[in-house]
């Protein structure tokens, strides 16, 4: 009886991410309807809850890739990347997305709508190698797009400084004046301090539901860890707090 609660549980909770993934693709179409910004960034950088904050719309081209790998597309956008001189050798991640980038993006049997184009693009110099060059191929991709291009400190936890946290807040300031001239929006501190609450909130459920998994049999295997979608794409919102608390 208690591997049958568990396993409905489990099954629940895929269930609830999938209608996750599918709202936050939808939202962005929506957004772009509507002619609310839509900006392309990359993962884990801190500027979701600005764009979240100043109402504009998060995109996540490196993400799209699992999507694509779960539809089946994957090896048409690897063609395509391939074609263009990418070796086989390179990320999955990256030849994923600039073969779809360059193929038919949002043509037939692209699920969910494919993603919108991005008015804005941000291109950080941060994190892992890959990252950094899919969102330089993304600049030349789309010409019409506005570039913001910032550096982040490449250090170890343990070896963070003060100097490094000034750089790293300058960045941000000059990312909230960039998006600000750039959208014609503004940033109310009341509510970026309501977002960032929330992005507070989720990260303390991650940290506890990741906690569980030092137990043996773990209660959550690696193969589950699909709920990372939510972690990245909806930092800040009230849809990550409902979502992780459930799990």
């Amino acid at each position: 009886m208690e591997k049958t609660g568990k396993s409905r549980k489990r099954l629940e909770a895929a269930r609830e991410l999938n209608r996750v993934v599918a709202e936050f693709y939808l939202e962005g179409h929506e957004a772009k309807a509507r002619g609310r910004p839509v900006g392309w960034i990359p993962p884990m950088n801190g500027a979701i809850e600005v764009f979240y904050a100043m109402g504009i719309q998060p995109v996540f081209p490196e993400n799209w890739s699992p999507v694509c790998a779960a539809f089946g597309l994957a090896p048409r956008n690897f063609e395509v990347a391939e074609g263009m001189g990418f070796s086989r050798d390179l990320c999955g991640y990256l030849r994923n997305i600039v073969g779809y980038v360059h193929g038919p993006m949002n043509g037939e049997g692209v699920p969910l709508g494919g993603l919108p184009e991005p008015d804005l693009i941000v291109s950080a110099y941060g994190g892992c190698v890959p990252a950094m060059k899919i969102f330089h191929s993304l600049e030349r991709r789309f010409p019409g797009a506005r570039i913001f291009t910032s550096q982040l400190p490449q250090v170890g936890y343990e070896n963070i400084r003060p100097y490094h946290l000034e750089f790293a807040v300058s960045e941000m300031r000059r990312l909230i004046r960039w998006l600000c001239d750039e959208t014609g929006l503004g940033l109310d501190e009341d509510r970026l301090r309501e977002v960032v609450s929330l992005s507070d909130r989720a990260c303390e459920l991650w940290d506890e539901i990741m906690s569980f998994r030092r137990f043996v049999p773990t209660p959550i295997s690696a193969a589950e860890l699909g709920v990372m979608f939510v972690m990245v794409t909806r930092q800040g919102t009230q849809v990550a707090v409902d979502f992780l608390t459930r799990c």
